[in-house]
């Protein structure tokens, strides 16, 4: 039988550095795919963190754009009053009596400290521009058609059309498509 030749010392050695590489690079990417799934993961909670202060930023957002006009209040004593107690004016205002528009009106100056005040000029409506913390009274017109409901059209300060029925029910107006 032939002697079987089992190589010279440099021969082993290179191929036991060969196969310690090789281990190392095994161990390298056995971590690197470790590292990539946690962040992967970290990724995912990211993005679910962010969906949740986007949707907190969107409420935030509506509820700012609304703030002004939750502020105005309609009272009927024994005429229909229209408050601004927003801190900003109200643009192109006008009380519709179910489809019939109040075709005039005045605003009510009061005294400080007082509850009653004093009735100013008559103005033909739609009303211009009413004052922060100004109030307008429009004047009677006939009851509206059975279902029909009094309502407040108004522009706030930041050029949002809205509509308040009598029963505080506050409404967007979508803007009309233009042309």
């Amino acid at each position: 039988m032939a002697p079987i030749d089992m190589g010279d010392a440099p021969t082993w050695i290179a191929g036991g550095f060969a196969a310690i590489a090789a281990y190392c690079a095994w161990g390298t990417l056995k971590s690197q795919r470790q590292q990539i799934g946690e962040q992967q993961q970290f990724i995912a909670e990211q993005s679910a963190t962010l969906a949740l202060e986007r949707s907190e930023l969107r409420a935030v957002a509506e509820s700012r754009r609304r703030a002004q006009a939750e502020l105005v209040e309609i009272t009927r004593s024994p005429v229909l009053r229209v408050w601004n107690g927003s801190g900003a004016p109200l643009r192109d205002v006008q009380m519709m009596f179910g489809t019939q528009a109040a075709d005039s009106g005045a605003e009510i100056f009061f005294a400080p400290g007082m509850n009653f005040g004093r009735t100013g000029d008559r103005q033909v409506t739609p009303v211009p521009v009413l004052g922060a913390g100004r109030t307008f009274s429009f004047s009677a017109t006939p009851e509206p058609v059975r279902g029909e409901l009094r309502r407040l059209l108004f522009t706030d300060d930041a050029g949002v059309r809205w509509s308040l029925d009598e029963h505080g029910a506050l409404e967007e107006i979508p803007p009309e498509p233009s042309s």
